[in-house]
């Protein structure tokens, strides 16, 4: 087998392996994070992971990747394994931003609950709650979003 190919499919088990790894170091509900939650990989739901749960998360993965059923994963198989995944995640994102907008859980966003995000943004950068967002709260804002501080998540940020 060349070179190339042993390092693709080495590295298509490492990747289906991280994956089924992180699933049990992953945030739980509410705390972000993109690999799956620990309720994924705890199928009998007693809060804890056992090595079958983790080879049967990992044998499912495994299974997601190999589309042709060949029990091997190709390449092509793994990238398109992996864009799945990143669709899957950036859907559960989307509606998750979606959820926290839809205040009132009707399955519609008004235009209150559309501007109360907008608000509560201009909430956070007005920080001596004056009504107006200075040139110097604009800069604070553009510092500790660089520096990172009081970060949640990617791209996240709170007032200090």
């Amino acid at each position: 087998m060349h070179i190339s190919l042993k390092f693709a499919f080495a590295a298509s088990g490492l990747v289906i392996a991280a994956a089924g790894m992180t699933a049990i170091a992953a945030p739980q509900a509410g705390q972000g994070g993109a690999q799956p939650r620990l309720e994924a990989v705890d199928k009998n739901g007693d809060g804890n992971v056992s090595e079958a749960e983790l080879d049967a998360h990992r044998a499912n993965k495994f299974a997601q990747a190999d589309a042709d059923g060949d029990g091997a994963v190709s390449f092509d198989e793994m990238e398109a394994f992996r864009e799945a995944e990143r669709e899957r995640r950036r859907a559960d994102r989307a509606s998750r931003h979606f959820d926290r907008m839809d205040a009132d859980g009707d399955g519609l966003i008004g235009p209150d609950e559309f501007d109360a995000r907008a608000e509560k943004m201009f909430d956070k950068v007005d920080a001596d709650g004056d009504g107006v967002i200075t040139a110097e709260e604009r800069q604070s804002v553009r510092e500790r979003m660089r520096e990172g501080r009081g970060r949640r998540g990617p791209g996240r940020w709170t007032r200090d």
